[in-house]
């Protein structure tokens, strides 16, 4: 495939998964925009890092993350842990549940910014690297 037939592709693919996203969540949560950067790491690790271009610049993907946070790294490792307490001694209620799914989409684009760094598309400065850090530490 030549390049302007996979930026079509993703560009479809995120269109797509935009639709999806407002039907299903109603809301911009990490969740709901995973697929939709995904995409956007795929085309990048293909065709490059174009910079202010509306799908492969991978500043996007960091704007999208950062923005959407409520807590910060110290305290997402002290919660993992407690929530791995919990569920050792079987003790993880409703509440606990959402905070997992929470942590865990956290971690899920953690993994795409760790992509686009060791690719070299992403510099990794104090606020990537506090969250890199951790990465492997949360539920």
């Amino acid at each position: 495939r030549n390049e302007k037939d996979i930026l079509n592709w993703v560009r479809a693919g995120i269109l797509i998964y935009k639709k999806i996203s407002k039907l299903k969540y109603g809301n911009d949560s990490l969740n709901s925009m995973y697929s939709e950067m995904n995409l956007r790491v795929i085309g990048i690790s293909k065709l490059g890092v174009k910079e202010g271009d509306d799908i492969l610049d991978p500043h996007i993907l960091k704007e999208c993350f950062f923005s959407n946070l409520n807590i910060e790294p110290e305290i997402a490792k002290e919660r993992s842990d407690y929530l791995k307490h919990l569920i050792s001694k079987k003790a993880v209620t409703e509440d606990n549940l959402k905070e997992m799914r929470y942590l865990k989409e956290i971690k899920r684009f953690l993994i795409l910014i760790k992509r686009l760094v060791d690719i070299n598309a992403l510099k990794c400065d104090d606020d990537i690297a506090r969250w890199l850090e951790l990465k492997d530490t949360l539920i």
